[in-house]
């Protein structure tokens, strides 16, 4: 990342075995995570249907995502192929009405034919980490004439890394409230290739190869601020989800801008308070979150609804008496 200095590998994690292990911790997988993953609500591409979303009962033009992203097309089984992008106002937006023809367009403008335009990532079986490949032109030509186009996997505009291939992992927690940023960098000795895996082993990274990447966590700096402050408003964007736990991917391009890849992962709130019942015994409301204290609580346990001006005059006489 440019201007991140990244320490070695052996200073931060002290050989290949120790950066085997913190390359399964840097997947962020666990029992629990998978148990909250869903056709529904699932990591990686699909989760973007989620940031496209608006807060659930806003109304507001205002209450979009403002999100930098590469162009990203993203196809599942039993939805409509969608692209997602960057509108001119800096907000998420969506598309479902494109054609090869305009993908090709996007993605080969100006550049030229051995020129990396696109990572293709396509799901494992888990459904929560996916494998990946880059693309220059004449290969985005020859997967968009394949039997490989339209089954579930997601199109992404390279973005190419200041310096050396790397990027931004983020972790925001909920309790304890902390969030850590990992540089993740390319690193090692690589063998003798033929040019297109070079080329991918320097554009992108791998968590899995132990011999070419390498770890720092950073806890401060502009780096850290950028990408906190962003993860922060995914976070209040989609709170109605109660997430213990987000973690997402960035990558900042050779002018220092950082651009949202995808959700690496994430863990639903474990805790929601007894449901109350009607004289029949049957449970009532649905799980909601506060957006003040972000205590979990069911709708039909709320005796009075607040507006958030109530809230903050109420705030505002306290600090009066």
């Amino acid at each position: 990342v440019g201007g991140i200095p990244v320490a070695p590998a052996a200073d931060v994690e002290g050989g290949a075995a120790e950066r085997a292990a913190a390359g399964h911790r840097l997947c962020f997988e666990s029992p629990e995570r998978r148990r909250a993953y869903s056709v529904q609500l699932r990591p990686l591409g699909p989760f973007l249907r989620q940031l496209a979303k608006p807060p659930r009962g806003s109304v507001s033009p205002y209450s979009r995502l403002p999100l930098w992203i590469p162009d990203t097309i993203v196809w599942e089984s039993g939805q409509k192929p969608a692209w997602y992008y960057t509108d001119s106002d800096g907000f998420l937006a969506v598309s479902e009405k494109f054609s090869i023809e305009d993908v090709l367009r996007r993605f080969q403008k100006k550049q030229a034919h051995s020129e990396i335009v696109a990572v293709l990532k396509w799901p494992l079986p888990s459904g929560a980490r996916s494998s990946a490949a880059v693309l220059d032109t004449g290969l985005l030509l020859d997967f968009a004439s394949s039997s490989a186009y339209g089954s579930p996997a997601t199109l992404q505009r390279f973005i190419r890394a200041g310096g050396a291939a790397s990027l931004l992992r983020c972790r925001w927690q909920h309790h304890p409230r902390k969030v850590e940023v990992f540089v993740i960098a390319s690193g090692g000795s690589m063998k003798p290739k033929p040019v297109l895996e070079v080329a991918e082993e320097k554009a992108l990274i791998s968590t899995e190869h132990v011999d070419n990447f390498e770890v720092k966590n950073i806890t401060a700096g502009l780096v850290f601020d950028e990408v906190t402050a962003i993860v922060n408003v995914i976070v209040l964007h989609i709170a109605g989800l109660r997430l213990d736990d987000l973690v997402c991917d960035f990558v900042r391009d050779e002018s220092g801008q950082p651009w949202f890849l995808q959700v690496k992962a994430f863990a639903v709130h474990s805790y929601v308070c007894p449901r109350p019942k009607t004289s029949s015994g049957n449970h009532v409301g649905e799980p909601r979150r506060c957006g003040i204290c972000e205590c979990s609580f069911l709708e039909g346990a709320s005796q009075h609804l607040l507006t958030g001006r109530q809230i903050g005059t109420a705030l505002a006489r306290q600090r009066s008496f």
